[in-house]
């Protein structure tokens, strides 16, 4: 399993076990949880969890559709299975 930086670190690894249980991790997924910690441990200090999702999820100028979307679908996953676990 990759190792996560950021302070929430401990809930990107939960939610790897989880969906490798489930058997729907991906490494498309990884990459982009990934990605998400890097862009959580350059902004966390200055914003909370929603706040950091919210930017990361905005289109970006060079991004294609599908692209933003895979990143935003990550993402939904992510805070669903937070909610879920009443984290």
């Amino acid at each position: 399993m990759r190792e996560y930086q950021s302070k929430y670190a401990g809930l990107f690894q939960d939610y790897v076990r989880y969906r490798e249980i489930s058997e729907k991790w991906n490494p498309r997924e990884d990459a982009l949880t990934a990605s998400f910690d890097k862009f959580c441990v350059k902004y966390q200090a200055h914003f909370t969890l929603q706040e950091l999702a919210e930017t990361w999820c905005q289109k970006r100028n060079t991004e294609s559709g599908n692209s933003w979307i895979n990143r935003v679908c990550m993402i939904n996953s992510f805070f669903r299975y937070l909610n879920t676990h009443g984290l």
